[in-house]
C-alpha cells in the first residue's frame, strides 16, 4: 500500500506544473493562432534541451550522490557549470528563433524572456529535492508543487485575459519554478542532518555523462521530429503538432517522472541484484500501468468530447492526433522505469543506442506530421512501443514477465478504444 502511496503523491507532485502549463496552452490556443503557439514552442524546444542534459540527467543521481562528502562537491561543481551557461545558451537560442521568425511575428520572441531564469532557479533546489526524495517526502513535494502551481495560475490566466499573448505562458512557468524551489530548499533545511556516506566521486561523474548523454538522446528523439517540422512546415505547424503532444503527454510525461522518481531511492542506494531489482520494481511498475490506463482514457475522454466545445475547426487535426498520441504514455512511462533500473544495474551504456534508434525515427514523423498529424501520430506511437520492447529486452532480468503482460493488455485495450471512437 505504501508503495501506492508514493507513486500516487509523487504523481500529484508532477502533474501540478505540466498539469497548469497545459491549462495555460489550451487557453492561449482558444485565443491565439497556431503560429503564435508554435513561437513558445520554439522557447520550450530551446529550454527542454538544456535542461536534458542539466537538470534532468542530473535527478537521476542526486539522490545517490548526496549521500556522500565526493558527490556532493559534484552537486557543488554541477551547480556552477549550469549557473555559468544556462542565460547564455538560451539568449542564443532565443536569437536564433527571432532571426528565424518572419517580421510580422518577430516580437513574440520577447515574450520568451522569462524563461532565460529557469535554469538558474531549477539548479538552487537539486540537493534539496534529492534529500526530500530520499526520506520519501512525496506528500510534502506534492504540496509544494500544488502550491506552486496553483499561484501561477491565479497570476498567469488573467495575465493571458488581459494581454492574450505568450507572455503569460512564460510567467506561468517561471513562476512555478520560482515557488517550487523556494519552498523545496525550505522544506528540506528542516530536515536533519545526513549521516556520513561513501560513494566515488569520479563513478558518479561519469555515471552523470552516461544519463546526460541518454537525456540528451531522449530530447532528440522526442524534439527533433518538432524541429524537422519547424524547418519544413513553419511555426504553425509546429503549433499544432506541439499542442498534440501536450495534450496527449502531460499527463503521462508527469506519471512517467513520478514512478522513476520512486524508483530511484528503492534502487540506487544499494548494491541490488537482478532479483532484488525485479522484485521492489514490479508491484510500482504493475500499478503504474494501471495508472497510466486511465491516464490515456482521461485524455481521449478530453480530446473528444470537452475540448472541441471551445475550440474552433483549425485545432482539429491536433485533436485527433492527441488522442492517439495518448497512446504512447503507457510504453513512455515503462521506457524511462527502465532506465533506473538499467542504472541499478550497471547497464546504461546499452540504452544509448536505443535512443539513437528512435531519434532516427524523427524525420520521417516529420515528413508525414508536413501531410497528415494523424499518420505521423501513429508513427510516435509506434517509435515508443519499438523503444519501450528493446528497453525490455536489455533489462529482462530485472523486469518481471506480469509487467511486460500487463503492458500489452493495456497498449491493445487502449489500441482498440481509439480504433472505436475514430
Amino acid at each position: 500500500m505504501w508503495v501506492l502511496r508514493n507513486l500516487v503523491w509523487s504523481f500529484v507532485e508532477r502533474i501540478f506544473p505540466r498539469g497548469a502549463s497545459a491549462l495555460v496552452m489550451v487557453l492561449l490556443a482558444a485565443m491565439a493562432t497556431p503560429s503564435v503557439v508554435g513561437i513558445y514552442a520554439l522557447g520550450i524546444l530551446s529550454l527542454s534541451l538544456f535542461q536534458s542534459v542539466t537538470d534532468a540527467s542530473i535527478r537521476q543521481i542526486a539522490v545517490r550522490a548526496v549521500k556522500s562528502q565526493s558527490g556532493r562537491r559534484f552537486l557543488s561543481k554541477y551547480k556552477n557549470a549550469v549557473l555559468s551557461s544556462g542565460t547564455v545558451f538560451l539568449l542564443a537560442c532565443f536569437f536564433g528563433i527571432y532571426l528565424y521568425l518572419p517580421s510580422s511575428l518577430e516580437s513574440h520572441t520577447w515574450a520568451l524572456m522569462p524563461l532565460l531564469a529557469v535554469p538558474f532557479i531549477s539548479v538552487l533546489r537539486v540537493e534539496s529535492v534529492a534529500r526530500l526524495q530520499l526520506v520519501n517526502s512525496w506528500k510534502s513535494l506534492a504540496r509544494i508543487q500544488v502550491v506552486a502551481a496553483a499561484v501561477s495560475l491565479l497570476v498567469s490566466i488573467p495575465l493571458l485575459l488581459m494581454t492574450r499573448s505568450l507572455w503569460a505562458s512564460s510567467v506561468q512557468m517561471l513562476l512555478t519554478e520560482l515557488i517550487f524551489t523556494f519552498l523545496a530548499v525550505r522544506h528540506a533545511h528542516g530536515l536533519s542532518p545526513l549521516e556520513p556516506g561513501t560513494s566515488d566521486g569520479t563513478a558518479i561523474a561519469r555515471e552523470y555523462g552516461q544519463v546526460s548523454m541518454y537525456s540528451a538522446l531522449g530530447w532528440a528523439q522526442g524534439q527533433a521530429d518538432r524541429l524537422f517540422l519547424t524547418l519544413f512546415a513553419g511555426p504553425a505547424a509546429l503549433g499544432l503538432y506541439t499542442f498534440a503532444q501536450s495534450l496527449s503527454r502531460s499527463v503521462g510525461d508527469s506519471l512517467s517522472t513520478s514512478t522513476s522518481n520512486v524508483l530511484r531511492p528503492k534502487l540506487l542506494v544499494e548494491k541490488l541484484s537482478a532479483s532484488e531489482i525485479r522484485g521492489r520494481t514490479e508491484p510500482l511498475l504493475i500499478r503504474a500501468g494501471f495508472m497510466s490506463g486511465i491516464s490515456t482514457i482521461v485524455v481521449i475522454l478530453a480530446t473528444v468530447l470537452l475540448f472541441p466545445l471551445f475550440l474552433s475547426d483549425e485545432w482539429g487535426p491536433a485533436l485527433n492526433a492527441a488522442a492517439i498520441m495518448s497512446l504512447a504514455v503507457g510504453p513512455t512511462m515503462l521506457s524511462w522505469s527502465i532506465t533506473v533500473v538499467l542504472i541499478a544495474m550497471g547497464r546504461m551504456r546499452w540504452a544509448a543506442p536505443i535512443k539513437v534508434l528512435g531519434v532516427g525515427m524523427a524525420l520521417p514523423i516529420a515528413l508525414v506530421a508536413v501531410a497528415d498529424l494523424e499518420a505521423a501520430a501513429f508513427l510516435v506511437v509506434g517509435r515508443d512501443v519499438l523503444i519501450m520492447v528493446l528497453m525490455l529486452l536489455v533489462a529482462r532480468s530485472a523486469i518481471g514477465w506480469r509487467t511486460t503482460f500487463w503492458f500489452l493488455l493495456w497498449l491493445g485495450a487502449l489500441g482498440a478504444l481509439v480504433g472505436f471512437i475514430r
